[in-house]
């Protein structure tokens, strides 16, 4: 996010990038180039660059290399293990040059303030006696400053809030909203607490002791001018830090990057961030520039044209959007789609219907399957009969009980609100028969409950969804450590998991047709990174459920699964909609039908990987595994659920 000004650039290594004031956005980037007829087309890589600075989230620390990120089984270091720092006993490494280059890059002062952090931490703990006094790093558990504390020190330590990144814009230049965050006492509480804990810390790196307190000379020392310097700098990093991410989207932590941070946002964005090949700056030999972070177009770009991301989620629904972008961003937006969205509310309220469909947010239409439209979901404010009108069709369903319809749907979802924040928070520790009986009594239910009444694309529905998957995908692998692959559970887990794959394909507009179709999907782009994700983790799980002996047990043993059968939940064109409503069809039939629809999601997942990631990457990493996963298919290698497990949408 970019602050007004009137400077115009360019950037170092695209002249046809400029950054120039817009009227009523400050500064903005712009697809300008020299060439006036240039269409930047979807697929081509805008800016690829090193963040200034970027740290792993607290509990990635003993899990990657501190220095390239990478897993143990990912590097191809000394040994496939990492070592653990002698001096900090925090970071850990992949190999000794790694090592070398993160101590000659901040680690000597990122060193020195973990080791006094810590044994701050632990005279306080002693000091009021409540833990022992064991210099370990197991006796204390507050001893790791938070991820955006470490990711602010390296900033200070390594001065790279001047540096004009791209020659773009620097830290400094970018959006604050200070004042306004600071007139908010709960929001100035928790700014001037992290600001005590980075001048701290940050200081420690410095050679300040941990008794000490910390002095002005300090903040001079830092680069800063004053403690309001320190507090702008927090401010910053809430509205422009970016996560640190996988190939496939899994966050692992910040990263800071001030010339992508000055693309401002829209929720129809025509660009999109990523590390395609996860946050190691070494990519594998496909013709990539260097540099693991990247912004890429993911729709073509005319001349002339603002080139803008996503601050949010563009599949969370208008109402949700407004309130996020206004809590963390304050402002409204007025993209094309925000603005249609607006537009169609009011015309909507004028004739008397209300609210708008939104397939994000949506319930299906009362003429299903004669037709596949949708109508809104009322909102809490309608506590009386009253009339919603179908998308397409435009039949009123009128003298709808709302209130009835919003107990039953705030029922629904205060379950899956407590499910998402309690169960899947540890699920990762659960046993075989623990994650069992959550699938079985408390997903399955739940979605159950949703199926029936919601589009997959509305958001309880898709979040319950992702979740879901997460733990089959989990309790698949659990049946496989224990070898019990072939037993009527592992039949009954792959089966589930390649239905809710479905669901997620339907979420995402998938047709059998949509290598030809022009048509935009409803929630992301075409080359959105997460539509990638998604299908190439939907292909997979269809896959797994590809071969007879995946789904020996079909129709599935527990035929509470009748309702997630019905072609409501499928709306899309082609044979496995059909199939899903038919209870009789063999197993051969089964695989054959899924097997069809795993190729045209797999090679739609590889297509918008190449959009989404860069079509000089070929994809990253998500357009590799989907190559892999059909090459699999072609070679009649069965690919297994637990292989399928991914972030996005989490």
């Amino acid at each position: 996010m970019s602050s007004r000004s009137s400077s115009s650039m360019r950037a170092t290594s695209n002249s046809s990038l400029e950054l120039k004031a817009l009227p009523g956005k400050g500064r903005s980037l712009i697809w300008s180039p020299l060439d006036q007829d240039t269409v930047c087309r979807a697929g081509t890589p805008l800016l690829t660059l090193d963040p200034i600075a970027a740290v792993l989230d607290t509990s990635e620390l003993d899990l990657r290399c501190a220095h390239c990120y990478r897993t143990a089984a990912e590097s191809d270091g000394e040994k496939s293990r990492l070592k653990r720092c002698k001096g900090c006993q925090t970071s850990r490494y992949c190999s000794t040059e790694c090592q070398r280059l993160d101590w000659a890059f901040v680690h000597d002062k990122e060193c020195r303030a973990l080791q006094g952090w810590r044994v701050a931490a632990e005279n306080s703990i002693r000091r009021d006696g409540a833990g022992p006094s064991s210099s370990s790093s197991t006796s204390c558990p507050f001893v790791i400053p938070d991820t955006r504390n470490r990711l602010l020190s390296r900033l200070l330590w390594t001065d790279s809030l001047h540096e004009r990144q791209q020659g773009l814009a620097s830290f400094d230049d970018l959006e604050s909203h200070m004042s306004t965050k600071m007139q908010d006492p709960s929001e100035q509480a928790i700014i001037l607490r992290l600001a005590q804990g980075v001048l701290r810390f940050a200081g420690m790196g410095l050679g300040l002791r941990h008794d000490d307190v910390p002095s002005p000379t300090l903040l001079g020392q830092l680069g800063l001018t004053s403690l309001t310097g320190l507090v702008k700098l927090i401010c910053q990093s809430h509205a422009n830090a970016f996560l640190l991410t996988t190939g496939d989207q899994c966050a692992i932590g910040l990263a800071a990057s001030p010339a992508i941070a000055m693309a401002n946002h829209s929720c129809r964005p025509n660009a999109a961030h990523s590390f395609p090949w996860g946050p190691s700056s070494s990519f594998p030999k496909v013709g990539a520039s260097k540099g693991a972070m990247r912004l890429v177009a993911i729709r073509d770009i005319k001349p002339g044209e603002e080139v803008t991301t996503a601050y949010i989620d563009v599949a969370d629904p208008y109402e949700a959007r407004t309130q996020k972008l206004q809590r963390d961003y304050f402002f409204d937006c007025v993209c094309e789609l925000c603005a249609g969205d607006k537009r169609k509310s009011e015309a909507w309220a004028r004739r008397g219907y209300s609210p708008t469909p939104d397939p994000r947010d949506a319930l299906w239409c009362p003429r299903y399957p004669a037709c596949k439209g949708w109508i809104a979901r009322p909102s809490s404010g309608f506590t009386r009969p009253t009339t919603l009108r179908c998308s397409s069709c435009a039949t009123a369903r009128q003298n709808l009980d709302a209130a009835e319809l919003l107990r039953q749907l705030s029922l629904l979802q205060r379950q899956a609100k407590t499910l998402l924040s309690v169960a899947t928070a540890s699920d990762s520790s659960m046993s075989t028969r623990e994650l069992l009986h959550l699938w079985t009594e408390s997903y399955r239910p739940l979605l159950e409950g949703l199926a029936p009444k919601m589009l997959p694309s509305s958001l309880p529905l898709k979040e319950v969804l992702h979740a879901a998957k997460d733990v089959l995908s989990q309790l698949y692998g659990r049946l496989e450590a224990e070898g019990a692959v072939n037993s009527v559970t592992a039949d009954d887990v792959i089966d589930a998991g390649a239905r809710l794959a479905m669901m997620d394909a339907a979420a995402l507009g998938f047709a059998l047709d949509d290598a030809t179709s022009k048509s935009e999907p409803a929630l992301y782009s075409r080359g959105h990174p997460g539509r990638g994700v998604q299908l190439c983790l939907a292909g997979r799980w269809l896959l797994s459920a590809s071969s007879p002996s995946g789904c020996s047990s079909y129709p599935p043993s527990s035929q509470s699964w009748s309702r997630l059968l019905s072609p409501k939940l499928f709306p899309v064109q082609g044979p496995y909609a059909d199939a899903q409503a038919d209870s009789n069809m063999s197993a051969m039939e089964t695989a054959e039908v899924r097997a069809k629809w795993a190729r045209a999601v797999l090679e739609e997942a590889e297509r918008s990987a190449r959009l989404g990631y860069g079509e000089d990457v070929q994809g990253g990493e998500v357009g590799r595994n989907a190559r892999q996963a059909l090459k699999e298919m072609d070679e009649g290698r069965r690919v297994t659920g637990s292989a399928s497990r991914g972030c996005a949408g989490k």
